[in-house]
Parts: structure tokens; C-alpha cells; sequence
């Protein structure tokens, strides 16, 4: 096997042992034994365990704020911000019923997250809602004034976390599509009300 594909298997296996144990379970010799190498193998990819736990992270940080900028991109000009919107949404929440252990590992830390875990979590958080903040304000007013835009971002990201959450911790009760109904409905409902 080589370096680059063994030190991803020592990172899934961390992963899998985090997600089933919390962090304080992630120790070397656990990681070793979930990975099916010994301990020197570990070694010769981290010198310890928070090298190892902050790479973890930040490979899977990476992931998420990709694929989160991905379904939130800037618009561009006549495009269409209720619509996309909606589209970021939709394809946020499918994107999570896809791969939901990535997203466990991200939306609900196992307890014990070590502080650069956090760190990096609310970094990845800070650019989304920025990026949601700036297509927010593409929207076009509405007679009575303006919306305090970095409160809508931040209820928007929110609600989006928040739906994925639920569809994690209960997947028969919380689907991707129950919630795509629901913001299709509300999508809806605003845009009659900025064309009154």
C-alpha cells in the first residue's frame, strides 16, 4: 500500500473510532488496532495524537467547506437569489444524506472535541455564512426596508445545520426531500410577497 493511501486508512480508521467512541477513545494504540497496523506504523505518519486528530479535521473541514461553498457559490449577475437559494439548500441536504459519517464528524462532534476541532469547525461556519450574507443581499428590497443581512445569513446557515442534524440523528423521521418540500413551499411564498 502506499504512504499517501495507508496514512488515509489511518484517518478513516480515527474517523470510524471517533464517530463510534467520541474523542477520548482515539487514542494511537486504538486508532493501530482499528486500522489493522501497529502502533509504529501510526507513528510514522503523526507524532502524536492531536498531529494526527488535527489532521483528521482539517482533511474533513476541507471537505465540507468545499463542498459547502459548492452549493452555496456567489452569484453571479441575472441570476436568480431565491432560486439558488433554495437549489444551495436542496443539494446541501442530499449531500449530507450521501455521505452522513462525514457530516456526523462535523455537525455533531462526538464529545471531548478537541479546541483546534472547534476552531476549525467555526472557521469553515464564518466563510459559508459570508458567502450566504453576500447572496443575500442580491435579493431585491421589499417595500418597508431593509433586513439586517448578517442575522439572516446566520438564521440561514443555522436552519441548514440544523436540518441536517435532524436528518442525522433520525433519518426515517427528517429526509432530505421533507425538508426540500418545505423550503420549496417557502420559496414560494416569498416571492408573492416581493411581487405585491
Amino acid at each position: 500500500m502506499s504512504p499517501e493511501r495507508r496514512q488515509q486508512q489511518i484517518l478513516d480508521s480515527a474517523q470510524r473510532l471517533v464517530l463510534r467512541q467520541g474523542y477520548g477513545a482515539a487514542t494511537m494504540q486504538a486508532i493501530a488496532r482499528e486500522a489493522g497496523v501497529t502502533r509504529p506504523v501510526v507513528y510514522e505518519f503523526y507524532a502524536d495524537r492531536e498531529e494526527l486528530l488535527e489532521d483528521l479535521v482539517g482533511r474533513e473541514s476541507e471537505k465540507a467547506l468545499g463542498v459547502a461553498l459548492g452549493v452555496v457559490p456567489a452569484l453571479l449577475a441575472g441570476e436568480h437569489p431565491e432560486s439558488l437559494l433554495e437549489q444551495s439548500l436542496t443539494s446541501f441536504l442530499h449531500i449530507v444524506a450521501d455521505s452522513p459519517d462525514a457530516w456526523r464528524l462535523i455537525l455533531l462532534p462526538p464529545a471531548g472535541a478537541p479546541e483546534a476541532v472547534r476552531n476549525a469547525m467555526e472557521l469553515a461556519r464564518t466563510v459559508v455564512r459570508e458567502q450566504i450574507r453576500s447572496n443575500l443581499s442580491l435579493l431585491p428590497p421589499i417595500e418597508g426596508g431593509g433586513v439586517d443581512l448578517e442575522l439572516l445569513s446566520a438564521i440561514a446557515l443555522s436552519a441548514s445545520e440544523g436540518a441536517a442534524r435532524a436528518m442525522l440523528t433520525d433519518p426515517d423521521e427528517f429526509s432530505a426531500e421533507r425538508f426540500t418540500a418545505v423550503v420549496e413551499w417557502l420559496t414560494r411564498y416569498i416571492e408573492v410577497a416581493w411581487s405585491r
